[in-house]
């Protein structure tokens, strides 16, 4: 007798293959999610009405370039900032040479509104006659005290009590760093400013940089870092 060996059946070998690829899609896609929340973590963008529909849809669902994705990231930072239909903004905008369009961008103070609490105020406490002088805003930090409790790590020491000093064009503003290390000095002209230290002791400041003021209205937020001078 003559036996003949059976072939494959197509029509499993044709459902094994679909059942992997569809496998495949999906693991794909909840590490595509998984990954984009720890973005989110890493880079909060406040704006918490993203996550509960990630699986919203099936077309958010099988489209890896999505919002929810890395990819996203990247259509902001190309495109412009990403707004959620719905949502309320304080939007800083600028109209660029030869075009009649208002712009803004990821790199702009542009925030949705309940995150612009510290802008708020101060366009508020602007006099109706007019703008009182930009104001400055910063951070001391010291280099060489680290208060990490984990080993390795480090986390430098806010500097409180500081005088901090402006010198803008021959003129000088002073503001005192809190105990978180933060300073504001209001009022300052249109220019370029330089910092100091008030009384500076055995510290100085590690790196001067010239903040440019190009408006009455501006904002700038600075970190400026000290350290100890050697003896």
């Amino acid at each position: 007798m003559v036996g003949v060996a059976a072939g494959p059946k197509p029509a499993r070998s044709s459902i094994a293959l679909i059942t992997r690829i569809a496998a495949g899609a999906l693991a794909f896609r909840a590490v595509s999610a998984f990954l984009a929340f720890l973005c989110n973590l890493v880079f909060p963008l406040y704006q918490p009405e993203q996550f509960p529909s990630v699986f919203g849809s099936m077309r958010a669902f099988w489209d890896p370039f999505t919002r929810y994705d890395g990819g996203w990231y990247y259509q902001i930072a190309r495109n412009g900032y990403a707004f959620v239909v719905g949502g309320s903004y304080l939007v800083y905008a600028y109209q660029a040479t030869g075009s009649t369009r208002l712009t803004t961008g990821i790199c702009s103070r542009t925030q949705p509104l309940s995150q612009a609490a510290a802008d708020l105020g101060y366009m508020r406490s602007l006099p109706a006659t007019g703008a009182q002088g930009a104001t400055i805003s910063g951070s001391v930090h010291h280099r060489d005290r680290n208060v990490a409790t984990k080993s390795g790590a480090t986390l430098l020491a806010p500097v409180g009590s500081l005088g901090v000093v402006m010198e803008c064009d021959g003129a000088a503003y002073r503001g005192t760093t809190d105990a978180d290390g933060r300073f504001t000095i209001a009022g300052i002209p249109v220019g370029s400013c330089t910092p100091r230290l008030e009384s500076p002791g055995d510290d100085f400041l590690l790196t001067v940089n010239t903040i440019n003021i190009p408006d009455p209205r501006a904002c700038a937020d600075v970190s400026l870092l000290i350290g100890a001078r050697k003896k």
